[in-house]
């Protein structure tokens, strides 16, 4: 970095530890306008001016300098843990909160803003917020996931209803298909998965809109018996409801990028 570089930086921390020590509320200090905020975002405010003002980034020529970024450091820390709201006592929470409040527990009583964050080195910081981000990660999957599957049985439980109409005017009795999945709909419950695999919902779905089509030539999501498997395929956009949703998009121009 050259000098003229590294003097715009310098200028740049100072600029940002003033208007952290002026802060009047902790919206202010973490540099933040909205007062509905979701944790990510408190997260990355916070990253942001912590790696100018931690103790273990700065690069203070004087001991003033250097107490001003602590100080700036502390407020925050404050800052977030006001903002950031996680669980008391949680084992996800920042190590500084959680070390308060242990001291609290031992009679200690909480610390001032003075203290709050002496205790954590930035490694430790960092740390816990990736800590943050991977939980959050994994809620935000499982969610993901167990939505996907709720949708796939409600299909699937659509789709049995309507073989056993096709069957039915078509003189099939006993499907051995529909049997198993009856047993699969009456366990209920989550049955997806995290890492990609199929569950027994989109098995069973598949091989009913595949018999659908080949036995009574008709498409479940466009709901129509054709003529021949020929005019199946030439009409119909595909086997999944993503192929139909795709043909769509094109036939209205409402691209999804």
């Amino acid at each position: 970095m050259t000098d003229s570089a590294a003097a715009t930086t310098a200028a740049g921390a100072e600029h940002m530890i003033t208007a952290i020590l002026a802060a009047e509320s902790h919206h202010e200090a973490l540099g933040l306008c909205s007062e509905k905020l979701v944790p990510a975002a408190v997260r990355t405010a916070f990253r942001r001016r912590a790696l100018i003002c931690h103790p273990d980034k700065v690069r203070a020529t004087t001991p003033a300098e250097s107490a001003r970024a602590e100080a700036a450091f502390r407020r925050i820390a404050v800052a977030f843990d006001a903002l950031h709201e996680p669980k008391a006592g949680s084992t996800t929470e920042p190590r500084a909160k959680r070390r308060r409040h242990a001291n609290s527990s031992a009679g200690q009583g909480g610390r001032s803003e003075e203290e709050h964050g002496e205790e954590a080195s930035w490694d430790e910081w960092e740390r816990d917020l990736r800590r943050f981000e991977d939980l959050e990660r994994w809620f935000v999957g499982l969610h993901s996931a167990r939505y996907a599957d709720r949708h796939t049985r409600r299909l699937l439980e659509k789709a049995a209803k309507t073989v056993t109409e096709l069957d039915e005017r078509a003189g099939v009795a006993d499907n051995p298909e529909l049997l198993a999945i009856d047993s699969e709909l009456a366990d209920g419950g989550y049955t997806g998965c995290n890492d990609g695999c199929e569950t027994q919902s989109e098995l069973h779905l598949a091989n009913l809109l595949l018999y659908m089509r080949e036995q009574h030539k008709y498409c479940f999501f466009c709901a129509t018996r054709f003529e021949d498997l020929e005019d199946l395929e030439r009409s119909c956009p595909g086997l999944t409801e993503a192929d139909h949703a795709q043909a769509a998009e094109e036939l209205t121009g409402d691209y999804d990028y």
